[in-house]
């Protein structure tokens, strides 16, 4: 038998099931120069020696990202330095999302509206 909480827990996930899929279709095109952005930066991790500067700039855009999306980041020294043929390894990098309550979480949103759909 299903108790009023539980029908009450239905009702919240559907109303906000259904406004994040609004907000994902009403920021369709910002999720797509989004991705087009990354995926223009040749950051091949398997080609170090040729790729280092695409990664690290790969790094950087991410990083950045992160932080118009309310969260932190940071790029640490690589402690190893450098791989076993002697090239320069890219930095560590640390982001964070906190929810209201201060616990750490993940998010994913459009930089142009990045919490429309969960107000």
């Amino acid at each position: 038998m299903s108790s009023n909480n539980d029908e009450h827990d239905d009702d919240r996930d559907s109303s906000f099931t259904h406004r994040f899929f609004q907000h994902v279709e009403a920021s369709l095109d910002d999720y797509i120069s989004e991705l087009g952005q990354a995926v223009a930066i040749p950051s091949i991790s398997s080609d170090l020696p040729n790729h280092g500067k695409d990664i690290l700039k790969m790094m950087e855009w991410t990083r950045d990202y992160v932080e118009t999306l309310g969260g932190t980041a940071r790029l640490l020294p690589n402690p190893k330095k450098v791989d076993a043929d002697g090239n320069e390894l890219p930095p560590i990098l640390l982001a964070e999302f906190r929810a209201d309550d201060g616990d750490v979480t993940s998010s994913s949103s459009s930089s142009s509206s990045s919490s429309s759909w969960q107000d």
